[in-house]
């Protein structure tokens, strides 16, 4: 088995099964500790070559005439910083989200060990919410056609 990051049991589509049935690593004294982490404003540093990539693969896509759609990752709720989040947004306001970035926030005990990292039963939970975003998408466009 291949290991990344230290960590075996991928499946077959890449994504990492070796937390299931388990629960979350994420203790207290370790949910403070990211918290004052990923609220330091050098960890708030918006990487311009990710900007100018996204920015880039939406100018191509337009010129293929294919929509473009960014989501927001997963996210700890109790590290979620939305000035930091608006800053992104207005980075990269040429570009299409699905969604806001809240409505993929969670809590601590719903993640396994780091705050981008759910739990191996939330996966379908968040799935879902993706999919009722592009729904929403595919629904809104529809309607604007006819």
């Amino acid at each position: 088995a291949e290991v990344t990051r230290g960590r075996y049991l991928y499946n077959e589509f890449g994504d990492y099964a070796g937390h299931r049935n388990k629960e979350s690593l994420i203790s207290s004294n370790k949910a403070l500790i990211d918290e004052s982490d990923y609220n330091k404003l050098s960890n708030q540093i918006i990487q311009s070559s990710i900007i100018d990539g996204l920015k880039n693969f939406s100018d191509y896509c337009s010129t293929k005439d294919v929509d473009f759609y960014i989501s927001y990752p997963v996210f700890a709720k109790n590290l979620f910083n939305k000035n930091y989040a608006d800053k992104i947004q207005i980075e990269l306001s040429n570009i299409h989200w699905l969604n806001k970035p809240e409505k993929y926030l969670y809590n601590f005990n719903q993640l396994y060990d780091s705050p981008n990292h759910l739990l191996f039963y939330m996966r379908d939970e968040r799935s879902l919410k993706l999919l009722d975003d592009i729904k929403q998408i595919i629904l809104s466009k529809n309607t604007s056609k006819k």
